[in-house]
């Protein structure tokens, strides 16, 4: 379990109508520099997730200002992955979204976690997620039935969730070059802890978390490093704000 934030400096003043797209773009470009696109594209591939960039507020962001910081994240239940990207940064500090270089300015990384059973109760959705319904629609709701079949698809066994107790959500979109994809995003609170759900702060939930969709922090699941645990609280906090807490 690896869990990985990337800070960036933009190098210029820049609107980018579809920086998501663009990260997952530039991520994978990376990745293939260490690894066969089979593990990261073909049916082996290794399941990650990667958020879009935000700001340091953690607002997510299509304007960039030059000199400022930017992030992103990326989890993987796979050390590997971690592993191979921060290699390639090391040796190549600079991300390029469509015409914008971005420099690596400092990383952030984790693979040591505490769970803390009694309190994986909760999921925050810190990015837009939603799943495939059919080739042309999607369900933009934390639908139990769909949560439970992604996560039996994960564990590779049936997962029976507990009942909720509490859920707050709101729809946010993201752009690509030809289309929108909305997306949900805030908390849903089950009336009983579930370890298993603990998988999907690695995994991400629902469809295309590789591309932006589908990044969630699991309450209980702690992180030995500091600022990382500090951004998961800043996260979550967010999250709870959104619906008015």
């Amino acid at each position: 379990m690896v869990e990985v934030i990337v800070f960036l400096k933009s190098h210029e003043n820049a609107l980018i109508s579809n920086p998501t797209e663009r990260l997952h773009g530039a991520v994978v470009k990376l990745l293939a520099r260490r690894l066969n696109i089979e593990e990261i594209h073909g049916p082996e591939r290794t399941r990650f997730c990667l958020s879009p960039i935000y700001d340091v507020s953690l607002n997510m962001v299509r304007r960039f200002e030059k000199n400022k910081k930017y992030l992103f994240r990326l989890a993987s239940t796979n050390r590997k992955i971690r592993d191979r990207l921060l290699l390639q940064l090391t040796i190549d500090p600079i991300v390029v979204l469509g015409n914008t270089a971005f420099e690596v300015c400092e990383v952030l990384s984790e693979d040591l976690y505490s769970i803390e059973e009694p309190a994986t109760d909760t999921l925050y959705f810190i990015a837009p997620t939603t799943f495939k319904v059919s080739k042309t629609e999607h369900l933009p709701l934390p639908e139990p039935m769909r949560i439970a079949k992604s996560l039996s698809k994960i564990l590779n066994r049936e997962i029976v969730l507990p009942a909720i107790e509490e859920m707050c959500v709101r729809t946010k979109a993201i752009s690509f070059s030809h289309h929108v994809l909305i997306g949900f995003v805030g908390y849903l609170k089950f009336n009983e802890p579930l370890r298993e759900l603990a998988y999907l702060h690695f995994t991400g939930l629902g469809y295309s978390t590789a591309r932006g969709f589908g990044s969630v922090l699991v309450r209980g699941v702690h992180p030995n490093e500091k600022r990382i645990k500090e951004l998961h609280e800043k996260f979550s906090n967010l999250e709870k704000k959104r619906c008015g807490d």
